[in-house]
């Protein structure tokens, strides 16, 4: 059993107590204490219980044995949990995270209640042009007008009003005349003009048109002025009775 160190007097303990922490610095002076796993060595005198602090177990000497030490103690029991303190200030917000996996699609809620009428928006291209559609019926003849000019001696037209009529000389003083216009029938008179001659020709049938033939008295070539007035009738006597009546617009002379 080794011994135990027994301090007779306190001035004794001073003393030792003094002596022991020469040795103690000297000995830190000299090596590292405790070395670098933060054990501690020291080297126990069995018979007069002194201690002294070396730097590895191989300085101790007889009657002396090597004891280590940590420089830190055993951990001690586990402590009761504290009362949990103050919520800390909040952090700066982290980096986002990655997308998760895409989850499952939910029920369909209710349906929400009409938006407001949005802007009209721009007016699309014009589309491709359709097909042709069917042909209508024909509209009522429209009025017609009166057509007035002169037959000239070499059986041309000079037109003043209204469709211009298709004049052919046949012979000298002699000349045919023809006018057509839609569904109307024109009722032609003629008149000499600048001679003193006749003309016969004045009236004609009305089947689609009017045709007849124009001629002068003397057998020459004058000019003739001629009026046809538009009727709808194919009557001979309404025929001649409109002829009358237009022979009267034109002189007889100038």
């Amino acid at each position: 059993m080794p011994r135990k160190l027994r301090l007779r007097s306190p001035a004794l303990a001073t003393v030792l107590g003094g002596l022991f922490l020469t040795a103690a610095i000297s000995g830190v002076a000299s090596a590292q204490i405790p070395d670098s796993s933060g054990t501690i060595h020291g080297c126990y005198n069995v018979h007069n219980g002194n201690l002294r602090v070396v730097s590895n177990p191989g300085e101790c000497r007889h009657p002396e044995a090597a004891i280590t030490w940590s420089q830190q103690g055993p951990a001690g029991p586990k402590g009761d949990k504290g009362d949990t303190g103050p919520a800390g200030p909040t952090g700066p917000q982290g980096p986002q995270g990655d997308t998760g996996p895409k989850g499952d699609t939910g029920a369909q809620g209710p349906v929400g209640p009409q938006g407001d009428k949005g802007d009209t928006g721009d007016t699309g291209p014009t589309g491709p042009q359709g097909p042709q559609g069917d042909t209508g019926p024909q509209g009522p003849a429209g009025p017609q007008q009166a057509a007035t000019g002169f037959i000239n001696p070499d059986g041309t037209v000079s037109p003043i009003s209204g469709p211009a009529p298709t004049v052919t000389r046949t012979a000298a003083g002699v000349y045919t005349f023809t006018i057509n216009i839609a569904n109307a029938c024109f009722v032609p008179s003629f008149n000499p003009w600048a001679g003193s001659f006749t003309v016969s020709g004045n009236g004609g049938g009305c089947s689609g048109g009017v045709s007849t033939t124009v001629a002068t008295s003397d057998g020459q070539d004058h000019f003739i002025s001629y009026l046809a007035v538009p009727t709808l009738t194919s009557s001979a006597s309404a025929l001649a009775q409109r002829s009358a009546r237009a022979a009267n617009r034109f002189p007889a002379s100038r």
